[in-house]
Parts: structure tokens; C-alpha cells; sequence
């Protein structure tokens, strides 16, 4: 069985620095998106999962 979370970040530096950080507590990215927000301001979104212990 699967656990599920995400990161939403507008700087992709700052989002690897979560990534890796979520990876050593065993997360995995399997998606990924971004978009624009408001001010035109692109999101990056990123979905992860994990096992269950």
C-alpha cells in the first residue's frame, strides 16, 4: 500500500533541495506539472509516494 504527498514550489532549486530532503525518508516523484499562477508566476508541482511501513 501507497502514501501519497506533493511539493509545490516556485523556485525549481528550492524544490530539488525538498526532493531531496523527502528522498531520504524513503518519498519517491513519480509526477510532475507546473503552472502559472496569478502575476504569472510559474508553480512547480511535484507528486510523490512512498510504501507504508
Amino acid at each position: 500500500m501507497w502514501e501519497y504527498t506533493f511539493i509545490e514550489e516556485g523556485d525549481i532549486k528550492k524544490a530539488v533541495e525538498k526532493l531531496n530532503e523527502l528522498g531520504k525518508q524513503g518519498w519517491e516523484a513519480f509526477g510532475y506539472t507546473t503552472y502559472t499562477g496569478a502575476l504569472g508566476r510559474g508553480r512547480h508541482v511535484i507528486l510523490l509516494k512512498r510504501q507504508k511501513p
